[in-house]
């Protein structure tokens, strides 16, 4: 007779199965959760900075808008005891400028005229003749109410009024 074991051996175990891909938040069979995966920040920042540089860009133009809309009043003036000096004038108005030139047989002289356009500003110059004398030029913006003067003292001497 052959002897037989009473002993068997044990069952094998089952192979390790390869990891199947599930989709993220999809749990793996077997029952077990995994973690959800973080969500991302990027978008929102991205999102956020979209919002901020759009909201900028309307506030510049909003403003642009406003000062190129808004009327100016400048007024020029000669004042002193020189005879004939010569006066140019030059004004922004609506992106053209414009230049006037004339001779003022007595001071004292002023205009006054009123702008509108995104550019602005102009020049005031006076000029003396032979017999000298003295000229004051001055001009005053209401955009600012700064007045810009100068003055031109003897024979030929000038004065220029500008930066507004």
């Amino acid at each position: 007779m052959s002897e037989t074991s009473s002993r068997q051996d044990p069952p094998p175990e089952p192979a390790p199965q390869a990891a199947a891909a599930t989709p993220p938040g999809v749990p793996p069979p077997g029952g077990h959760h995994l973690t959800p995966p973080p969500r991302r920040k990027w978008p929102w920042i991205v999102a956020a900075l979209a919002v901020v540089i759009v909201g900028g860009i309307v506030a510049l133009a909003v403003a642009a808008h406003h000062q190129a809309t808004q009327p100016v009043t400048v007024r020029y003036s000669v004042t002193g005891n020189a005879h004939s000096v010569g006066i140019d004038y030059s004004t922004w108005d609506n992106q053209t400028i414009s230049t006037t030139k004339l001779t003022a047989p007595a001071l004292p002289w002023a205009k006054q005229l009123t702008t509108t356009g995104f550019v602005r500003g102009g020049s005031l110059t006076v000029t003396l003749g032979a017999s000298g004398g003295t000229a004051t030029c001055s001009v005053t913006t209401s955009e600012n109410n700064k007045t810009y003067t100068a003055t031109a003292t003897g024979p030929f001497a000038s004065a220029q009024c500008r930066g507004f």
